[in-house]
């Protein structure tokens, strides 16, 4: 840009006084200043110029140099979607306070919000010394969760490195769901599947499927916010399963509550309580001690048979995995009969056979 107007050129330089700031110097062909000012601070001098008619002109000029600033930290780091209206202090270097130069006023360094893609937004800014500044982010830029950038500004123009400034919002995160069912035999490929719910930006991150807090597995949230894991290593028994959500840099991290997993194991019997009755007995609880026996509704079930007939369904309580009670009534202690005791699992996989003696009396002559 030409710095003399008016006049008739060509135009020649008579002199700088004083001399321009270190890394600047009048270049006389274009009658403009270049180069890169070495040192900060508020250059007065007067530059004579003479156009080709002998005219002259000697202004007061002034040049106002600033550094570039930089920026090490803002506080509070982050912000939670919905906030109020926010004041964060700024810490780096070269900040500057506002100045008038003759009748020219001067702002100081400005704070400035952006979103990638957007223009920045300059911050209400209060420059406490060259180190550190506060700015006021309005609430309107706190609305929803995103990913804030703030940088600040010289009077010159020049823009300091920018710094994240997360706007987090919160999540849920769903009870695992099971394919091909919420109960499946053992060995089965079971997939486990939760959903992120979220707002603003898609949530991004790893949801981590567990039990009491071992984790089992893990999945990466995909495009419709889902994740999924995949096992057929589960041991036989009810498995309580949690999905986490570890969050990301803009959504909060969630809990889901716990959903039940049955996975059904081949159910065996290692001994009966008591061993046998007397025919003709009341209603009794027969104790069957063994292997993989499931709680709940479906559970394992106890069952009598007699004679390779069709077996019957006892009344069963489930205490753990290893003991269950069965009620045994009246009706099928009647007579004398060597009972088979099997249990069955609600996929239908039986137990190996105890057998439970009901004892007739016997008269000796």
């Amino acid at each position: 840009t030409p710095y003399v107007t008016g006049g008739t050129g060509p135009y020649f330089v008579e002199g700088v006084t004083p001399t321009l700031p270190a890394g600047l110097n009048f270049d006389t062909a274009q009658t403009g200043i270049l180069g890169t000012p070495m040192l900060t601070g508020v250059y007065n001098f007067q530059v004579t110029m003479i156009d080709n008619w002998g005219n002259t002109l000697t202004p007061n000029l002034t040049i106002y140099v600033v550094a570039v600033p930089t920026l090490a930290s803002v506080l509070p780091p982050s912000a939670t979607a919905g906030s109020s209206t926010l004041t964060i202090t700024l810490a780096g270097t070269n900040f500057v306070l506002p100045v008038t130069i003759g009748n020219t006023q001067f702002p100081g360094t400005t704070a400035q919000w952006f979103v990638t893609g957007f223009n920045a937004v300059p911050l209400s800014t209060t420059v406490t010394n060259a180190g550190s500044l506060t700015a006021i982010i309005p609430a309107g830029l706190l609305a929803n969760p995103v990913l804030g950038l703030i940088t600040v500004i010289q009077p010159g123009g020049a823009v300091s490195n920018a710094r994240p400034f997360p706007v987090i919002g919160p999540t849920t995160t769903s009870a695992p769901t099971y394919t091909p069912s919420v109960s499946v035999a053992v060995n089965t490929l079971v997939t486990m599947t939760s959903t992120v719910q979220f707002t603003g930006a898609a949530a991004s991150g790893t949801v981590v499927f567990s039990e009491n807090g071992n984790t089992i597995g893990s999945g990466l949230l995909s495009s419709n916010s889902t994740a999924s894991y995949n096992t057929s290593t589960l041991a036989p028994g009810v498995h309580n399963i949690v999905a986490t959500y570890g969050g990301n840099i803009i959504h909060a991290g969630s809990v889901s509550t716990a959903s039940a997993l049955t996975v059904i194991g081949a159910p065996s019997l290692s001994s009966l309580s008591p061993l046998s009755v007397a025919a003709g007995s009341s209603t009794f609880t027969l104790t069957v001690n063994g292997t993989n026996f499931l709680p709940g509704s479906p559970g394992t079930v106890a069952q009598w048979a007699v004679n390779g007939g069709n077996p019957v369904a006892l009344s069963t309580t489930v205490a753990n995995a290893g003991r269950l009670t069965a009620t045994v009534p009246g009706a099928l202690l009647a007579t004398p009969v060597q009972a088979s005791i099997t249990v069955i699992q609600p996929d239908g996989v039986t137990s190996n056979t105890l057998f439970f003696p009901v004892i007739g009396s016997t008269t000796t002559s």
